[in-house]
């Protein structure tokens, strides 16, 4: 089915009901800032409840059914995680990272469009439906219609737009020596052979141009070269000297002394709740370390493994 016959099916719309709605999506955004890491503000986009349950039933119904996304493309993807993402490169001695420069603004309804035409899903003059597409997905951005941070489809369409670029990609590293992965707009690129990354920003950077669509560029200021001889991470995860994955010394020191403040009944509902978060993620990342609280806290590990968060005192 096409997306308007999708819609009309599950929302129990006319067609005019159905139109008038679809002309608001764009509109049906709250923004809010949250902080970067590199410092500043991004302003992040949420749709309204209504259109992100709209978004993720065009997705499941519509788009993952007609469209593919890349092996080598590891974030939002089920079964493949940050931890899969680093362990791609653990075993390499040289690393480069990569990164998008607004990565979902920079990519544009036509550019949906233009695939779903392209490869046959769509008609280039059925203009209800491209309409239907570029509404429901893509937020009003100073007169254009872009991809927002914060809609629950963007992380299928941005992989499905990157497919011929992660294919492009793949097949140039792979006739190199070299293992590549992309978690959103993070390109990590490692090998074992020296030298050998020093021309891939060179042509990435060709190959985006040679792209129809989307129209993205690297961010030149984030392009990192590293080695065995430097701290390594991918993902906020640490590649260690021997091949293997850790969250880091000063992770495992903030770790070591929450831990110990909650055994002395210290920390607040939500620094406890959040310990539980950095737990979880150390456990998935650094067994050594996480058997190493469990030895020295075996306490207070067990009652945070099994509290309920919102009960701390």
């Amino acid at each position: 089915m096409k997306p308007t016959q999708i819609l009309k099916k599950e929302l129990f719309l006319a067609d005019i009901e159905l139109k008038r709605y679809v002309s608001s999506c764009p509109r049906r955004y709250k923004r809010y800032p949250i902080d970067k890491r590199s410092g500043g503000k991004r302003i992040i986009a949420q749709p309204t409840p209504d259109l992100k349950a709209v978004q993720r039933l065009l997705v499941s119904q519509f788009l993952e059914k007609c469209l593919q996304v890349h092996e080598c493309a590891m974030a939002y993807q089920v079964g493949k995680s940050i931890v899969d993402n680093a362990k791609i490169h653990s075993k390499n001695s040289y690393l480069l990272k990569m990164d998008f420069k607004d990565f979902f603004p920079s990519i544009r309804s036509k550019d949906l469009c233009h695939l779903l035409v392209a490869q046959g899903h769509l008609d280039q003059g059925d203009e209800i439906e491209l309409r239907t597409i570029s509404r429901v997905f893509f937020m009003l951005e100073n007169d254009e219609l872009v991809l927002s941070v914060g809609a629950p489809s963007s992380p299928f369409i941005s992989n499905a737009l990157l497919f011929e670029f992660d294919t492009i990609a793949d097949e140039y590293c792979k006739e190199h020596g070299i293992s590549f992965s992309r978690y959103s707009d993070d390109l990590t690129f490692s090998t074992n052979i020296k030298d050998a990354l020093f021309a891939v920003p060179g042509f990435i950077k060709e190959a985006l141009k040679a792209m129809e669509y989307p129209s993205l560029l690297v961010n030149d200021g984030k392009t990192v070269f590293s080695s065995r001889a430097h701290n390594r991470h991918v993902t906020g995860i640490t590649l260690t000297n021997d091949g293997k994955l850790s969250i880091g010394r000063k992770k495992k020191r903030s770790i070591r002394t929450q831990v110990f403040l909650f055994s002395a009944s210290r920390l607040s509902t939500q620094e406890a709740r959040s310990l539980q978060g950095y737990i979880s993620f150390a456990r998935s990342v650094d067994a050594a370390f996480y058997s190493s609280l469990l030895s020295k806290y075996p306490v207070a590990m067990a009652q945070l493994e099994a509290a309920n968060f919102g009960e701390i005192n």
